[in-house]
């Protein structure tokens, strides 16, 4: 992977860790069965160690973690838009679609994060084996779910 393309992935990832975030703290309020919303918290507080961990890397690797570029642009747009749709489904007043909405929006933002991770394995690389065991703990990495 190229090194533009390697730190254009870095920052997408980033982005992706921070729109879950915003997605997991819109859903929440819509959550009305308590085992959702425990699973929820769970995640939230994941994809906020996962955000840093990203912050950390990016350090690591000389990004500056608030650097723009198109295709973070676009990850950012798509995360506002999944939590547009959470709050319009909120202000409707009906919880149980609010929630099943919420319910959507998180699988999507799940399912993409999933796919972003697959990208990574081509982007640590560069900064060496030892570096890149300390910056992506496998520990840290998302788990699929049954």
């Amino acid at each position: 992977m190229k090194t533009r393309s390697m730190h254009d992935v870095m920052l997408q990832t980033l982005e992706y860790e921070r729109g879950r975030i915003d997605v997991y703290e819109a859903a929440l309020s819509c959550a009305v069965a308590g085992e959702l919303r425990r699973e929820w918290k769970r995640n939230l507080a994941q994809s906020r160690s996962q955000e840093r961990m990203f912050c950390d890397a990016c350090q690591v690797m000389e990004i500056d973690p608030e650097e723009s570029c198109k295709s973070r642009d676009a990850v950012r747009q798509v995360s506002a838009l999944l939590v547009d749709a959470i709050q319009r489904a909120s202000s409707k007043g009906d919880s149980e679609v609010a929630e099943r909405i919420a319910c959507k929006c998180v699988l999507l933002a799940e399912t993409t994060d999933y796919l972003d991770w697959g990208l990574l394995r081509h982007v640590p690389r560069p900064i060496g084996a030892k570096r890149r065991r300390s910056v992506f703990c496998p520990a840290d990495r998302p788990q699929r779910q049954a």
